[in-house]
């Protein structure tokens, strides 16, 4: 459903070391290195901006236990850095599910199917939906799938690693 995926690296030390720091041992005086390194990969890779950012939600249990969503915080420091909008209240994820990382690939399409929903639709033509990591895409597919249906005429994907 994404037209665009961009990767400001792969998924290697030392980029996978400070992201699973920021995820699972709350580092997150992380957040901004991780996010200015791949501001400059993307200004390099991205040729026309989109309108505005729309992070990946985290379930609130997860969010809770972790205290902050690394999406949506690499997508504020983007936002920022490229003066675009940031809607990160458009997409909820409302069904707390293993997490993809636990999942092999051929079943992280079903178990992102439907725990995403669309809270309003945005008010942009162009979106990029930002993750901190991309893996089979399925995450990114079905939220694509959301903004297309509510009437989004480009969506990307902006990542700052992907796997693989």
């Amino acid at each position: 459903m994404f037209d665009h995926v961009t990767a400001a690296f792969p998924y290697q030390f030392p980029i996978s070391n400070l992201i699973r720091n920021l995820k699972y041992q709350k580092h997150y005086a992380s957040v901004r290195p991780l996010s200015h390194l791949a501001a400059i990969r993307f200004e390099r890779f991205v040729q026309d901006l989109p309108d505005g950012l729309v992070p990946v939600p985290l379930h609130l249990e997860r969010l809770r236990r972790r205290g902050f969503n690394q999406s949506l915080e690499i997508a504020r420091f983007l936002a920022r850095y490229f003066d675009v909008k940031l809607d990160w209240r458009c997409v909820e994820k409302i069904h707390a599910r293993q997490p993809q990382t636990a999942l092999p690939a051929h079943r992280r399409r079903l178990n992102a199917k439907g725990a995403y929903v669309l809270r309003h639709a945005p008010r942009m033509r162009h979106v990029a939906i930002v993750d901190d990591v991309m893996t089979t895409g399925a995450t990114a597919n079905e939220i694509a799938g959301l903004l297309h249906d509510a009437g989004v005429q480009r969506i990307e994907v902006w990542v700052v690693a992907r796997t693989g």
